[in-house]
């Protein structure tokens, strides 16, 4: 994974690439769980059955979802490296869940919902949406990070470093 996301300069590429390898992943996954289901049936009709289904499910295109489940697996990815004494810490609700004072993110009260760190804090009782209450947190210095704002920066037409983080704190929620 560390490989794939080297070889990106563009966040957009790397989401686009990353929904395809799981879109393929879901599509034989489904293939292989109808081969097993046509178990016991004649061979020239379980050939049959799959050239229909492979015609069918490889027709697709990448849809929004596909491509927030991309960035959401990256997401997850490079927070599991970033930051796993405090994924896990959180995880294990039975200590407290809660990270050391001396964690870089001990400061965003950081909270671990669906496999994802995000912040925590108090505009958790606000009206907002959710994604904009507890946002993703992502390491300073990261390739992923980088190329989110150097994305961000290139939508708002180079429109400097106040414009680019007020767009990145709206945006980084997902």
């Amino acid at each position: 994974m560390n490989e794939l996301i080297s070889k990106y300069s563009s966040w957009f590429k790397l989401k686009c690439h990353i929904a395809w390898m799981l879109k393929l992943m879901s599509v034989l996954k489904q293939l292989s769980d109808l081969r097993k289901s046509l178990k016991g049936q004649e061979p020239k009709e379980i050939d049959e059955k799959m050239r229909h289904a492979r015609q069918r499910r490889f027709k697709m295109n990448l849809s929004v979802s596909d491509l927030e489940e991309a960035e959401v697996s990256v997401v997850k990815f490079v927070q599991n490296q970033a930051f796993p004494d405090e994924i896990a810490s959180l995880r294990d609700n039975s200590k407290g869940g809660s990270v050391k004072k001396r964690s870089p993110i001990y400061k965003l009260d950081p909270r671990y919902k669906d496999g994802v760190l995000r912040v925590g804090g108090r505009l958790s009782r606000s009206a907002m949406p959710e994604c904009e209450k507890h946002q993703y947190i992502l390491p300073k210095k990261s390739i992923v990070s980088e190329m989110i704002m150097r994305e961000i920066h290139t939508q708002l037409h180079h429109g400097g470093r106040a414009l680019t983080l007020s767009h990145l704190e709206e945006s980084i929620g997902l």
